[in-house]
């Protein structure tokens, strides 16, 4: 299995909080996919495209991942990036721009080369299963779409990180539409009010930079297993309620059962009662 360079970046998704086990590496995934995430945010990359691979490049002898995927701890992941070189037409060779996995029963090895020599980072496996992220994709038409300068985006948020207060380091995002500029609505820790606006970018739909609805088999895939995931905890909520109403109505059953036999108990007692008074009634006539 190989990995570029955005495959291991997602390990800046990791949470940094030590004690966060399985959140505190990136997801492995057997597809060769990776994902990285914290509980708030979470950041998938589809497998690098092993079919545009020709043999004569495969310099390092790679390995699957094993069943069921693995988790590499982020430092791990951090360190292998730094042995990645990017993609110069100079230079041009997948294993120079990617990581080989060369190992992964035991221990996690990749291995980097800039085709002279080769570095090799072994990482034990963060124990742990990684938590189910379809579960957390969102499904459905999206309400709205909008296309970013990545660059002027990082400029704002890294702007307001320095304005908002470390205790509420909250922003606010409105988006209008997607052809309209989107706003930032953010306060100080001074408490004065900010508004940053961005404008997104438009394309035509013959544009090749457009990018369509889930364009990958990889997105496609993604989304329908986020699909069943969604279905899936519909049938669970459904499941559990049915089962609580059916729970409600046997306490319901069962205290009117109690009650009625209760009923019946008290009145045996009563006609008890009535046959011994009568009893007594007789006994003192006859004296």
């Amino acid at each position: 299995m190989l990995y570029s360079k955005a495959n291991l970046l997602v390990a800046e998704m990791a949470a940094k909080e030590k004690g966060r086990y399985a959140l505190n590496g990136i997801h492995l995934a057997e597809d060769g996919a990776t994902v990285g995430a914290d509980g708030a945010m979470l950041m998938a990359v589809e497998p690098y495209p092993m079919q545009d691979v020709e043999d004569g490049e495969r310099i390092l002898h790679d390995v699957p991942v094993k069943l069921g995927g693995a988790i590499l701890p982020a430092d791990a992941a951090k360190e292998v990036l730094k042995g990645i070189k990017p993609p110069m037409r100079s230079a041009y060779h997948v294993a120079y721009h990617t990581a080989a996995l060369v190992e992964c029963n035991g221990t996690i090895d990749l291995a980097t080369t800039d085709l002279a020599q080769t570095k090799r980072t072994s990482a034990v496996p963060v124990d742990g299963t990684f938590p189910n992220y379809f579960e957390v994709l969102p499904t459905g038409a999206p309400v709205a779409r909008v296309t970013f300068d990545v660059d002027r985006m990082r400029r704002i948020c890294t702007t307001l990180n320095k304005m908002v207060s470390k205790e509420n380091p909250s922003v606010e995002l409105r988006i209008y539409g997607p052809t309209k500029p989107v706003v930032f609505r953010a306060t100080t820790a001074d408490g004065q009010h900010v508004l940053a606006i961005l404008s997104p970018i438009v394309y035509d739909d013959d544009d090749k930079n457009y990018r369509p609805d889930y364009g990958s088999d990889w997105e496609r895939q993604l989304m329908a297993r986020a699909g069943v995931a969604a279905e899936v905890r519909a049938l669970r909520s459904y499941a559990r309620r049915a089962a609580m109403r059916a729970r409600i109505g046997n306490m319901i059953t069962a205290h009117h059962d109690a009650a009625q036999a209760r009923a019946r108990q008290a009145a045996e007692d009563a006609a008890q009662l009535e046959d011994n008074i009568q009893s007594v009634s007789i006994i003192s006539t006859d004296k």
